[in-house]
This record gives structure tokens, sequence and C-alpha cells, in this order.
């Protein structure tokens, strides 16, 4: 059995906007039709059986789109809730994952923040994947069932491109500082590691 896992960067077909309204945030529908184009050449040359997608909005899009392609089967991750404030039916801001297969799929299910990994990482005890992993069993012909897992791991960039640390802060300490990291280093205060 052959796997791929593949970001398709904002599947999101127009006129729809990813995260902001702004023109370089949607797609022209000739840059639609061009992505679109794009990915059924990747996904011809990967020649996976089951190929696991994250930053997708479009999920009736891209479910069609895996059909035509010979992958028949196919299922979509939950989105994260958006609060009422922040609505506007044009901007989407929770892109999911989803999974396509040429075999059967049963058994879809979410995958739950072990305990150990709230604990262990000091992470607050409601929190949530903000892109929600799941897990499918795929019935493979000549192996039975496989159990594939597909998930997106958000970049912390964004967060950390900032933080400096002392040089006496052990590397533990940084790195999980760096994956629980929920905001920007100025807005964040008394941490004893930062090199002020």
């Amino acid at each position: 059995m052959r796997l791929a896992n593949f970001n398709l960067y904002q599947y999101l077909e127009p006129p729809f906007y990813w995260y902001e309204r702004k023109p370089t945030n949607t797609y022209s529908e000739k840059g639609w039709q061009k992505k679109k184009q794009w990915i059924r050449d990747q996904i011809s040359a990967l020649d996976a059986d089951v190929v696991g997608f994250q930053e997708v909005f479009s999920g009736e899009d891209l479910q069609a789109l895996m059909t035509e392609l010979g992958y028949p089967h196919f299922v979509l991750g939950e989105a994260m809730e958006v609060p009422a404030a922040d609505v506007d039916d044009q901007v989407m801001s929770h892109p999911r994952v989803a999974i396509a297969s040429r075999h059967p799929i049963r058994d879809l299910t979410g995958v739950p923040v072990p305990n150990h990994a709230v604990s262990g990482m000091n992470l607050k005890p409601d929190f949530a994947f903000s892109r929600p992993p799941i897990a499918v069993t795929v019935e493979d012909p000549l192996i039975g069932p496989v159990r594939v897992v597909t998930t997106h791991l958000k970049s912390k960039r964004p967060l950390i491109d900032d933080v400096s640390y002392a040089e006496t802060l052990p590397w533990e300490e940084r790195a999980l500082d760096a994956m629980t990291r929920t905001s920007s280093l100025s807005e964040v205060s008394g941490f004893a590691g930062y090199d002020q």
C-alpha cells in the first residue's frame, strides 16, 4: 500500500477568501483551474493508494476531484466552530484535513488529545487541536485493514520568530515553550527564560 501526504495550500474555491478579505487571499477562476490541474498532475505522479490532505476548505470540490482521479472513498475532518461574531460568509478561517482512498474506508474517528500530553506539555485542560486530526481504517485488498491518520501540524513560526531565550535555559524548556506557545513575545510577560 502506498501512502501520501499532501498540503494543498488553501484549497478554497473562488470567490471565497482564506483568513482575510484581501486580493491575495483568493483565487481567480483561471488560477483555481490551474491549481486543480497541478493537483491532478501531482496525484497522478504520486500513484498512492491513500492520500491525506491538509488545508482543505472546499471539501466537496476536493471530493469530486479525487473521485475523478480514481479515489471513490473520501472523508473530511471536522472544522473548528467559528464564533458568531467572526462570521463573514466570504471569509473562511478553519481549514480541515481529509483522506481519499482507492480502497473502502471505515471507522472514521477523531484523534483525542492524550491526557499525558496535556499534563506533560502543560496544556490547558480544555486544549483542542486547531486543525483536528482524523483516523480511518482502509480495507486494503492484499493486506487487510490498515489504520491511517492524517493531521496538519501548524507552524509555530509566526509566534516564535522574535523570541530569544537565555543561554542558560535548557533546550527542553525552550522546545516546550515553542510547542505550547499561543501568543507572541510582545504578549508574554514574566517568563524567566527570555532575554529581555
